[in-house]
Order: structure tokens, then C-alpha cells, then sequence
């Protein structure tokens, strides 16, 4: 038997990563269930599909930005090195 719930929120553009999460983990869990009309769990899955594309969405663009700043940090610390090393030349 199907439970009447009120109809669920839309995603919110603002909601930080960590609340889209934990709003898809929850969709998940009503999904599982089985409490929810066809239509009700027919409107969980289109929410849950839009935040998990958000999800991905944002993981990339984080994974990117960690990317380019590991490639600085290289980039840096060999420019570093080569202080140092130049450095040992004229000492020796």
C-alpha cells in the first residue's frame, strides 16, 4: 500500500555538495521503501537523476581545480630544486 507524501522539493541551486548528497541518499532511501505511489516514486527518481548529473557536474570541476593546483605546486617545487641546485654548483 502506497503512502501519500507531499510532493518533493526542487533541487536547490545554492544547496552546497554535501546537502545534494545527503538529499539523494535520502531519495534513495524513499525509493527503496516501496512506500511511494508509481507517480511519487516517478518524481523521486527524475529529482535523483538531475542532482546525481549535478553531483558529478561539481566532482569534476573539483577534481579539476585539484589537478591544476597539484600541477602548480610540481611546477613550484621544481623551480625550487633548481634554485638548489644551482645554488650547490657555485659553492662547490
Amino acid at each position: 500500500m502506497a503512502k501519500t507524501s507531499k510532493p518533493s522539493p526542487e533541487p536547490q541551486p545554492d544547496a552546497s555538495f554535501e546537502e545534494s548528497l545527503a538529499r539523494l541518499e535520502n531519495l534513495v532511501e524513499e525509493l527503496e521503501s516501496g512506500d511511494l505511489s508509481l507517480e511519487e516514486g516517478v518524481a523521486r527518481y527524475r529529482e535523483g537523476v538531475g542532482l546525481l548529473q549535478a553531483l558529478r557536474e561539481e566532482l569534476g570541476q573539483a577534481e579539476a581545480q585539484v589537478e591544476e593546483l597539484s600541477e602548480v605546486l610540481n611546477r613550484t617545487l621544481a623551480e625550487l630544486e633548481g634554485e638548489e641546485d644551482g645554488g650547490d654548483e657555485d659553492g662547490a
